[in-house]
């Protein structure tokens, strides 16, 4: 494997490797270290930290990237094993239940979807009534305005403003959005007017994801295939650290690891072990609740499919504390199968 990555990236042995350990990893990113040194810096893992990582970690071969046609769109999802996310449906009467599954999916690493837990929020009518353009502009107009114009597949992602927390926690209506309420450390809200997808990756943090308007399908995977979907591998010189748009960083929700190639042309006789992965599937509809546990990959589609949509979702999330040693996919495994 070192000779083929060698080759590959064309290096040389006497380059020095990039460091990457418990002290300089996950948690320097996010909470800073003693020694000042760049924490975003550390995250640019050149080609010879790619190899000197793999020369330890990884038992496969590398791929190299291949572009296909806009014919293959999803086909490693829809063309490989998937089957439908475990499911709750709320009724009213079995909040505690509901938050006893969020609570067990948490400890064990297992994504639910809650169906209708959310239902009690006024948020659900308050935007997306016959006055939900004037009502939100009027408590963002900056962040809100891209729902209303912006062009096609754009997306928005903010801090949920405090004038409008009475439309996401009432009082008294419901355990459940108490439970989320007494959840979340921080609350941030998804815009887009459809026809969008989130690129297949992870975060470091526990999310409740909650729908407001129109639908969202999500494929998601466990930690365990990240070896599947080839992680280890950066293919630029310098991925960089802007969350969303690169291959691994962090921000003020925590770390992302996105896939090293579009996942929206795969072509599974390249990469061949992407058939191997068993998906789950699920399409929010507005009051459902979604937990994707930390590490868990997901796509995302936003609906519909045009851009003629107001699609809103908020998204509570909680951010742990222990971190997997580096973000190399045997490493992520370990952390876990520990953690469960």
């Amino acid at each position: 494997l070192g000779e083929d990555l060698i080759e590959l990236f064309d290096i040389e042995y006497h380059l020095p490797p990039a460091q990457w350990d418990s002290k300089l990893g996950f948690k320097s990113c996010l909470h800073g270290n003693e020694t000042g040194i760049n924490n975003f810096a550390l995250l640019c893992h050149n080609k010879s930290c790619v190899h000197h990582g793999h020369r330890k970690k990884l038992k496969g071969y590398y791929t190299p990237n291949y572009q296909s046609s806009e014919e293959k769109i999803l086909k490693h999802i829809t063309e490989t094993k998937t089957r439908e996310l475990r499911e709750f449906v709320c009724d009213g009467t079995n909040d505690q239940e509901a938050i006893d599954l969020v609570n067990d999916g948490i400890a064990t690493s297992r994504p639910l979807i809650l169906r209708g837990c959310a239902n009690s929020m006024p948020s659900l009518q308050r935007w997306t009534g016959p006055d939900a353009k004037e009502y939100l502009l009027a408590n963002d107009p900056k962040e809100f305005a891209s729902l209303f114009g912006g062009e096609a597949g754009i997306g928005g992602l903010f801090p949920l403003p405090e004038s409008l927390y009475p439309d996401i926690y009432p009082t008294g209506r419901s355990k459940f959005v108490e439970f989320v309420r007494h959840f979340k450390e921080k609350n941030y809200v998804w815009t887009s007017r459809g026809s969008r997808q989130a690129r297949t990756h992870f975060g470091t943090f526990t999310n409740l994801h909650i729908l407001m308007s129109e639908k969202k399908t999500f494929w998601l995977c466990s930690p365990k295939y990240a070896r599947h979907l080839y992680i280890d591998f950066v293919p630029a010189k310098c991925p960089g650290v802007t969350s969303g748009g690169k291959y691994f960083g962090c921000d003020e929700f925590g770390c992302y690891h996105f896939l090293p190639f579009p996942d929206n042309n795969i072509n599974l006789a390249v990469y061949p072990r992407v058939a191997s992965i068993e998906w789950e599937q699920t399409t929010m509809l507005p009051g459902d609740v979604l937990l994707i546990p930390p590490f868990w990959f997901h796509h995302v589609l936003h609906w519909p499919k045009t851009p003629t949509g107001k699609n809103i979702a908020v998204t509570f999330i909680r951010q742990q504390e222990e971190m997997p040693k580096s973000r190399f996919a045997a490493d992520i495994v370990e952390f876990w199968k520990a953690a469960r």
